[in-house]
């Protein structure tokens, strides 16, 4: 009987320490069983981004136009993190870039093995002059 009892006080002791273990896993994962997702899916965050964009007053003086490709975390709590250009075009519109994915709302984060977990992702940012 105390067999018992101690075998099950060790299985349940193991069990929390796995969910502990999962939930401060800091690893930052580019491949993932469900992909982090921008609520409403990639043609509403186009449509975030294409509402909150302003063109760069030098950016348009210069001419200038382009894809800036944005990286960024997005955390377990579907925050938005550690953001940066990974193809730049011009300063000022990386900028402008970075800027909107900050003021960004949360994202559904990506899943791996059931677990949500923190991902890298990649989004562009097309800037048009007309």
């Amino acid at each position: 009987m105390k067999f018992k009892v101690i075998a099950l006080l060790l299985a349940g002791l193991f069990s929390c320490t796995s969910v502990s273990l999962a939930q401060t896993d800091d690893k930052v994962y580019q491949i993932v069983d469900i992909p982090a997702t921008f609520p409403g899916g990639t043609e509403s965050c186009m449509k975030y981004i294409a509402s909150h964009l302003e063109y760069p007053q030098k950016a348009l003086e210069k001419g200038v136009q382009g894809k800036v490709t944005v990286g960024f975390t997005v955390e377990i709590d579907g925050s938005i993190t550690d953001i940066g250009v990974v193809k730049s075009v011009d300063p000022d519109l990386d900028a402008e870039a970075m800027r909107i994915f900050s003021k960004m709302p949360n994202w559904q984060p990506g899943e791996l093995n059931g677990q949500k977990v923190r991902c890298e992702c990649y989004f562009p940012v097309i800037f048009k002059l007309r």
